[in-house]
């Protein structure tokens, strides 16, 4: 037979042959190749997140039960580690791993983390109460 195109696109559950050509010379014998092609969906859930004070890139969750990887950018990069400190008004995407491959698509989640200062003032305080 003849070999496929490069935009060939693959069938689950069929096998295909390979061959290798060198100095114009073809392997006799194919390589048989199973291919199982594995879709992994978009994560889902809230498109915004609220912290108060630090939080953790381990704090992110989703609805999903797959392996979450949070990124800073929509495409390529590298995803961060989840004990990385998240920032205010910042777009973390998420993308979910299942049965070892990876969502081509990201989900954009916009987090703000609300600092809340510590109390100050006198522990010990005083009232005076009128009495009639």
């Amino acid at each position: 037979g003849s070999p496929l195109s490069f935009t060939t696109n693959l069938v689950t559950n069929t096998t295909y042959y390979a061959s290798q050509t060198v100095s114009g010379c073809t392997s006799p014998i194919r390589l048989a190749v199973a291919v199982i092609i594995i879709s992994v969906p978009t994560p889902s859930g809230a498109s915004t997140k609220q912290f108060c004070n630090r939080a953790l890139i381990s704090d992110l969750t989703l609805d999903n039960t797959g392996v979450i990887e949070w990124y800073l950018t929509p495409t390529g990069g590298m995803a961060q580690d989840k004990n990385t400190i998240l920032s205010n008004n910042t777009t973390y995407y998420a993308s979910q791993k299942l049965n070892g491959c990876e969502s081509s698509v990201r989900l954009p989640v916009l987090v703000s983390v609300v600092n809340v200062p510590n109390l100050n003032g006198t522990a010990v305080q005083k009232f005076c109460v009128e009495i009639f």
